[in-house]
Formats: C-alpha cells, sequence, structure tokens
C-alpha cells in the first residue's frame, strides 16, 4: 500500500520528506565540528610548519648529497641556498610561534644548523683541493705523451735509417751483378776465342762478340756512377788490345801471338773484375744484413713503444678507477701501473745499445711518474677528509630533524588534548543524528527496498550471464522506473558486448599466430649464426693442423658470408706463399744437380789434363835427349836438325792441345762459378723471401708462430747454401787464377819451342854454332821441364778441388732436402687436386 503510494512520487522529493530530521541532526553536528575545527586548526599550522622544514632539510641532505657526488660552483652555490634558505624559514616559524607556545627545540635547531654552512665550505675547499690534484695528475699525463712522443720520434728515426741503409744495399747488390755479368761476358769472349779451331775462326768470334762486352761495359760504367772500380776501368784498354790483334791478325800471320797474349790479358782482366764482383756481392750481402739488423732494432724499439702506450693507457684507466673509488687498493693499483710503465721504458733504454736519446727517457719520465704516485696518495686522504666533513654534516641535520621531530611531537599531544574535548562535545550531538536517521531509514528502506529488490535481482541474473532475463518496473514514473529502463539499455549493451568479445577473441588468435611465426624466424636466424660458427671453427682446425687445402664452399647467410670469404682469402694467401717456397726450393734442388754434373765433368776434364801433361812431360824428355844427343854427334847433324825439327813440329802441337785443354779447365771453371753464382743468388732472394714471411708471420700474431718457425728454418739453409756457394767460389777463384798460371807456362813452353824451330833451321847454316845453340836449348828445355811438372802439380790441386766441390754440391744437396720436408709438412690445393686426379 505504502509501495503503490510512493511510486506516484520522485524518490527526491521521498528523500527529502524522509531525510530532513536527519540534515537537522547533521547540522547539529556540523556546528559541533566547526568549533572542533577552530581548535585544531592553530595545531595544524604548526604542524604544517614544521613538516615543511622537515622536508627542506632532506632537501638541504640531498643538496649536499649531489654536491659530494657532483662537486661545481653550481652545485655548491645550491647548497648553501637550500641552507640559508632552511634557516631563514626555521627562524621566521620559531618567532611566529614564540607568543603561542615553547620553541626552545626551535632554537636549539636554528643553533645546529649555523654550523653546517661551515661544513660545506670546508667540503668546497676540499673540493678545490681535489681540482688541484686532478690538474697536476693531467699536467705530469701531458709529460708522459711527451715522452712517449719522444720515444715515437727516435724510433721513426732508427727504421728511417735502417731503410735508408736497405736500399743502398739493395742498390749496391744490383751494380755488383751487373759487373759480375760483365766479368763472365768478357771471360766467356776470351774463352771462347781461345778455343777456336783456327785464327780465321779466332777473329770472327772477337768480331762477333766484343761489340756486345763493350755494350755491358758502358752500361756497367753507367751504373757505377761516380764510384771508379779498377778493375772495370782496366777491362777497356785490353778490349782495345784484343780488337786491335784481331784487325792485325787478319792480314799480318805473325800477330797472332800477340792476339793471343791479348786474350790472356783479357781473360786475367775478366777474372779480376769477377773477384771484384764476388766482393762487391759480399760486402752488399753483408750490407744488406747489416739493415736487417738495424730495422730489428727499429721494430724492438716499436714493439717496446707500444707496450709503454699500452701501459700509459693503464695509468689512466687506473686513474680514473681510483678517482670515482679512492681506497688502498686503488693506490696499489696505481703504484703497479706505474712499476709496470718504469720497467717498460727501462727496456726501450737499453733496445738499442748506445742510443743517447732512448736512454734519457727513464729520467725524463721518472719526476712524472713520482708526481703521480704521490697525487694518488694525496687523493685517497682528501676523499677521506670529504667523507669525514659530510659525515659530520649529516649528523648536524639529523640532530636538527630530531630537535623538529619532538617539537612536533609534543604539538602532536597538545592537539590531542583539545582533540578530546571536542569529541565530546560532537558525541551528543552525533547520538541525536543517529537516532533520528535511524527513523527516517526504515522509513525510505521500507519504501524502497521491494522494487529495488526485484531491480538488483534482475541486476544479479544479467551479471550472472542470463541475458534473457526479463525487466519489471520500468512503467514506474520514479526514479526506480528510470533504473528499470536503465538496466534495459544495460541488457542490449550486454549482447552488444558478447560480440565484440567474440570478435576480440578471433583478433587475440590471429595475434599469437604472428607471434609464433616470428619465433620461428628468430630459431632460423640463430641456427644460420650456429651454421657459421661451426664451419669456421673446422676451418680453423684443418688449418692448425697444416691442412693448406681447406676452404669453406658453403655460402652463409647473407650479412655472415663475408666471414667465409675473407677466411677462404687468407688461406688463399697462405698457400699461395707455401707454394712459391716450395718451387724455390725444387729449383734449387735442380740447380744443385746440375752443379754436381758440372763437378763430374771438370773431374773428367782433369783426368784428361792429366793424360795431356804425361804426354808433355814425355815429349819434352825426348826433346832433351835430342839435344844432348846433337852436342855428341855433330858429324850426323843434318839428320839430327831433320829430326830435331820434326820433333819441335810435334812439341809445337802438344803445347797447344795443351792450351786448349787449359782453356776448357778454365771454361769448365767460369761454368762451375756462375752456377756457384746462381746458388749464392738464389740463396739471398730465399734469404729474403724467409725473412719477408717471417714478418709476415710475425704480423699474424698468434695464427702465425707455426709458419714462422718454418721461415726461420728456410732462413737459416738458404745462409748455410750461400756461405757454401761463398766457399765454392772461393776454391773455383783459387783453381781460375793456378789454371791461369798454368796457361802462362804453356805458352811460354809454346814460345821456347818455337824458338827451337827457329834455332834447328838457323842450324842447318850454321853448324859451328851447334854446341852454344845445344846448350841454350837443354837450358830451355830444364825450363820446360820445370813448368810441366808445375803444371801437374797444380793439376793435382784441381782434382782436390773438384772433391771438395762435389761434397759441398753434396751438403747443398741434403739441406735443400731438408727444405722440401720442412714444406711438405703442409698439404696445399695443388697436391690434394693431383690425389683427386689419380683417384679419378
Amino acid at each position: 500500500m505504502i509501495d503503490r503510494l510512493m511510486s506516484r512520487i520522485r524518490i527526491q522529493t521521498k528523500v527529502l520528506v524522509l531525510v530532513t530530521p536527519f540534515v537537522l541532526s547533521i547540522t547539529a553536528v556540523g556546528i559541533t565540528g566547526l568549533y572542533t575545527s577552530g581548535l585544531l586548526q592553530g595545531r595544524m599550522e604548526i604542524s604544517n610548519s614544521v613538516l615543511q622544514s622537515l622536508s627542506g632539510f632532506k632537501e638541504v641532505f640531498s643538496a649536499m648529497s649531489r654536491f659530494l657526488m657532483q662537486p661545481s660552483p653550481e652545485t655548491h652555490d645550491a647548497a648553501r641556498r637550500e641552507l640559508s634558505d632552511e634557516i631563514a624559514n626555521l627562524k621566521t616559524m620559531a618567532d611566529g610561534l614564540r607568543a603561542e607556545t615553547d620553541v626552545a627545540r626551535l632554537d636549539e635547531a636554528l643553533a645546529q644548523s649555523a654550523s653546517i654552512a661551515a661544513n660545506i665550505e670546508t667540503l668546497w675547499a676540499l673540493q678545490t683541493d681535489r681540482e688541484r690534484i686532478a690538474t697536476a695528475v693531467g699536467a705530469s699525463t701531458e709529460e708522459l705523451l711527451a715522452v712517449q712522443a719522444a720515444a715515437g720520434k727516435q724510433a721513426f728515426v732508427l727504421l728511417a735509417s735502417a731503410k735508408t741503409l736497405e736500399k743502398s744495399a739493395k742498390s749496391d747488390l744490383k751494380t755488383a751483378l751487373q759487373v759480375g755479368a760483365l766479368g763472365s761476358a768478357a771471360q766467356t769472349l776470351a774463352t771462347q776465342a781461345t778455343a777456336a779451331a783456327s785464327d780465321a775462326d779466332r777473329i770472327k768470334v772477337i768480331k762477333t762478340g766484343l761489340p756486345a762486352v763493350s755494350t755491358a761495359l758502358d752500361a756497367t760504367i753507367k751504373a757505377l756512377g761516380k764510384t771508379s772500380l779498377p778493375a772495370v776501368d782496366a777491362l777497356k784498354p785490353q778490349m782495345a788490345a784484343v780488337g786491335d790483334g784481331a784487325t792485325k791478325a787478319g792480314t799480318d800471320p805473325f800477330a797472332v801471338g800477340n792476339l793471343v797474349t791479348a786474350l790472356a790479358s783479357l781473360d786475367r782482366a775478366a777474372a779480376a773484375i769477377k773477384t771484384a764482383s764476388d766482393d762487391a756481392l759480399r760486402n752488399a750481402v753483408s750490407a744488406l744484413a747489416a739493415a736487417e739488423g738495424e730495422i730489428a732494432k727499429a721494430d724492438r724499439v716499436g714493439n717496446k713503444l707500444r707496450a709503454i702506450v699500452g701501459n700509459a693507457n693503464q695509468i689512466r684507466v687506473v686513474f680514473a678507477e681510483l678517482a670515482a673509488v679512492p681506497d688502498e687498493g686503488g693506490v696499489k693499483t696505481v703504484q703497479q701501473a706505474l712499476y709496470a710503465y718504469g720497467k717498460e721504458m727501462e727496456g726501450l733504454a737499453t733496445a738499442v745499445p748506445g742510443d743517447t736519446v732512448l736512454a734519457a727517457l727513464p729520467a725524463k719520465a721518472k719526476p712524472a711518474m713520482a708526481s703521480l704516485e704521490a697525487n694518488a696518495l694525496a687523493l685517497v686522504a682528501l676523499s677521506a677528509k670529504q667523507r669525514s666533513e659530510f659525515d659530520a654534516a649529516a649528523a648536524q641535520i639529523d640532530g636538527t630533524w630530531t630537535l623538529l621531530t619532538e617539537f612536533a611531537e609534543s604539538q602532536k599531544q597538545s592537539a590531542g588534548t583539545e582533540r578530546e574535548q571536542a569529541n565530546t562535545i560532537s558525541l551528543g550531538a552525533t547520538l541525536a543524528g543517529i537516532l533520528i536517521a535511524l527513523l527516517a531509514g526504515t522509513a525510505l528502506v521500507i519504501t524502497l527496498k521491494g522494487p529495488i529488490g526485484q531491480i538488483t535481482a534482475a541486476m544479479r541474473r544479467l551479471a550472472d550471464g542470463a541475458l534473457d532475463t526479463s525487466i519489471t518496473g520500468e512503467n514506474r514514473s520514479d526514479e526506480i522506473g528510470d533504473m528499470a529502463r536503465a538496466l534495459s539499455v544495460f541488457k542490449g549493451n550486454a549482447l552488444t558486448k558478447v560480440s565484440m568479445e567474440e570478435q576480440a577473441e578471433a583478433t587475440r588468435r590471429e595475434t599469437e599466430t604472428q607471434r609464433r611465426r616470428n619465433d620461428t624466424d628468430r630459431q632460423e636466424a640463430a641456427q644460420q649464426v650456429q651454421f657459421a660458427v661451426d664451419t669456421l671453427a673446422q676451418g680453423l682446425s684443418r688449418l692448425a693442423r697444416g691442412d693448406m687445402s681447406v676452404t669453406i664452399e658453403t655460402p652463409f647467410a647473407a650479412h655472415l658470408d663475408r666471414l667465409r670469404s675473407d677466411f677462404n682469402a687468407s688461406v688463399g694467401g697462405l698457400r699461395e706463399t707455401l707454394s712459391e717456397i716450395r718451387n724455390i726450393s725444387s729449383a734449387i734442388h735442380h740447380n744443385g744437380q746440375q752443379m754436381a754434373d758440372a763437378v763430374g765433368d771438370l773431374a773428367k776434364r782433369t783426368e784428361q789434363q792429366a793424360a795431356a801433361l804425361e804426354e808433355t812431360s814425355a815429349a819434352v824428355d825426348e826433346v832433351s835427349s835430342t839435344v844432348r844427343t846433337a852436342a855428341g854427334r855433330a858429324n850426323d847433324v843434318q839428320g839430327i836438325v831433320q829430326r830435331a825439327k820434326r820433333n819441335a813440329d810435334n812439341s809445337s802441337g802438344i803445347v797447344q792441345n795443351a792450351i786448349s785443354a787449359m782453356m776448357r779447365i778454365r771454361e769448365a771453371s767460369d761454368k762451375i762459378g756462375q752456377i756457384v753464382g746462381a746458388i749464392d743468388t738464389i740463396a739471398f732472394q730465399t734469404n729474403l723471401l724467409a725473412l719477408n714471411a717471417g714478418v709476415e708471420a710475425a704480423r699474424a700474431g698468434e695464427a702465425g708462430k707455426g709458419f714462422a718457425v718454418v721461415a726461420q728454418e728456410v732462413r737459416d739453409l738458404a745462409q748455410r747454401s750461400a756461405q757454401a756457394a761463398k766457399e765454392i767460389g772461393g776454391l773455383i777463384a783459387k783453381s781460375s787464377a793456378e789454371v791461369a798460371t798454368g796457361s802462362q807456362y804453356v805458352e811460354q813452353t809454346g814460345s821456347a819451342l818455337m824458338e827451337i824451330a827457329h834455332q834447328i833451321v838457323d842450324i842447318a847454316g850454321h853448324v859451328d854454332h851447334l854446341a852454344i845453340s845445344s846448350r841454350d836449348q837443354s837450358t830451355s828445355l830444364e825450363s820446360v821441364n820445370g813448368s810441366v811438372n808445375q803444371i801437374d802439380h797444380m793439376t793435382q790441386q784441381n782434382a782436390a778441388m773438384v772433391e771438395e766441390t762435389n761434397a759441398a754440391t753434396l751438403q747443398l744437396a741434403e739441406d735443400i732436402d731438408m727444405l722440401a720436408g720442412l714444406v711438405s709438412r703442409f698439404r696445399l690445393l695443388e697436391e690434394d687436386n693431383v690425389r683427386h686426379a689419380r683417384a679419378a
């Protein structure tokens, strides 16, 4: 009945009717609260001021912390300003409350706050000292950098000087080789002309080969420039004499002897040029070795300098760490870095003995190092003082905070007493208001409970998902009817929401599919990286085992494929270098075999020469017997003259054969000398290649250590080969000199025999002078006999030298085999190709 009656009016009217008594009771309570707030307002203002002071001193502490962590004039001024503002606020609060309450604690807080300013100024003074230490550290670091710059400049000077020496030595080496080629050309011309079968052939050989030797002489003189080489200067008149002799011999048969003598002089001049070339070549190689030593010194200085730069960087790093965390451990780290820097500097000073610039560097760096160590200790002590001052200021702030907190607590207690008084007044008004509110509320509940309960049940069913729930009360004209109609709208919105949730679920499923696709892409990228790492690891493992044929053919991913191409390029360069060393070793081995064959030929020619000398000795003995018989048989002088003439002719032929044999021996010696020169040149080039390979291996670091050992072995073998070639060259030069001496003696023998022939012709008309001529012939034959004996002795020496040359050749072959064995440790790409071809 009441519900039907009340449903015709608005709830607002119902509430006004039923709540008016409650409002009246609340008004009474409000008036009581206004009285209470008047009591508490003053206390709240006091508490607010105290809270502001506490917050301000917290800002002061924060400003001091920022000043300590980032010291600068700005943070210093900010800390001072914050402290000054809070002291002024605290003083204003104390003066304002002095008439209302006890402010003794505030006065004490003001007194403590005044000492905080002194702590801030002390911290600023310590920060100024810290900046001074930082400036001193920077200056000391600059001094060390200046010392390093001086060391770098001296290292550059040493390297430039060594490179200049190397360039000069290479130029001298080239000139020496050109001089040697000139000597070989002149000697070849003399040998071929001397060994010609006839005078016409000899003249033809001279006219054909002399222009080429003249061209080589002009080129050599131009290459020597202002440098004068007596052996080269002496060659030109000898060549002119040969040319004149060849021209005259074409029309004057008696000029043939002069031509032969000129050829012998040309041969001696050519031998002198080759000797000078060998000396110049040895000097150039020695100079090049000295240049390599200077380059090695410069490299040692460079290595030491790099170590010093690294230590200097370490000093800067540990100083930065010490500045961030100043403690005793940091000081020890700085001292260790300075000690390592000093040791490296001492090593640099002794890297090049006698270098005064490098020797003076440790003394220049010592003051800066001492200053750095002293500043490190000072920085730790200064940091300790800063922490002490900051702790003192923090203690002062804590004390001020405590005083302000105590003052706030006393104000809280006063406010509590006044609050109890206000609560007693408010309690009575509240009880009366509650009674009136209960009565009005009961009537309001009776009016609203039923319809609102129905709507509430409908809302609950809708909340449970029952969207087909019917809603009652839509026809009511009050607010409950509005609620029923609004609930109908909510029902429609719920139906729409269900549709939207289904769409959202479809969107969620599509997002999940995209996420799985992205995870798959990331897994594929990780697999590509792992494949590249595994493939490179396999290639490096094979490379470490000496397999130079390794390549990576399978392409990587686009962003990783550059690793594969760089790896293949590096292995290819190393493989080409090893292949070149192996080819050079094969060439040296082949040349050694040729030299061994040439030594065998020389041995055979030496035996032939010994046989020819035996025939010559027998012929000379026969001529001597003939001369003695001629002295005793004057009556048979005519027949003896004829026989003596025939014997003299035979002796001339034998002597000519001996001369030819000596020329062949000289030609063989020249060929051996050329072979030895080629071996020496190959050994020198091998030495240079090994040196370059060692440098490249040193640049490769740990990966090139094994190759550096091989390069050093190759260089040692090349040096031993060069030394053996020098010894062989010396023996051949000595043999050539002895052969030249023998040639002179044979020429003297020929001249003596020709003189005998003329004397025999004269005997026919001058029989009365037979005895005197016989004695002269006997004396000449004794001289010839002594010359033949000496030639026989030199032939034996030549045989001994051939044996030594043969032994040296065998030793060279063994060294080349050892070199080939070292290179065979590496498996190259060509070897794999050969194996595959054989397998196919």
